[in-house]
């Protein structure tokens, strides 16, 4: 991780570098800027950032935890809760 940070900040300050660079050359009076055009278009043309790699086992199995959820809940509901049977006597019942 130290070594992206590193070679991020690396590339900011190459980058900071060609702005100041073309700034100077913007506020020269004379045409220089634009005689050189074709050189500071090809130096500002920087590639892409690599994206950044997955690691191995980083993305989790949705069929695994979602799946079967209903079933997993009602299994631990089964454990929490007893079962106590009730009679209800129609003849007491009012």
């Amino acid at each position: 991780m130290k070594e992206k940070i590193e070679a991020l900040s690396r590339e900011i300050e190459v980058l900071s570098d060609v702005i100041r660079a073309t700034k100077k050359e913007l506020k020269a009076e004379d045409a220089s800027f634009l005689n050189n055009y074709k050189a500071s278009e090809k130096s500002l043309q920087h590639p892409l950032l690599d994206e950044p790699k997955l690691q191995s086992g980083a993305l989790t199995d949705i069929a695994k935890h979602v799946g079967n959820l209903s079933f997993r809940v009602w299994d631990k509901m089964k454990e929490i809760v007893s079962y106590t049977p009730v009679i209800l006597d129609p003849n007491t019942a009012h």
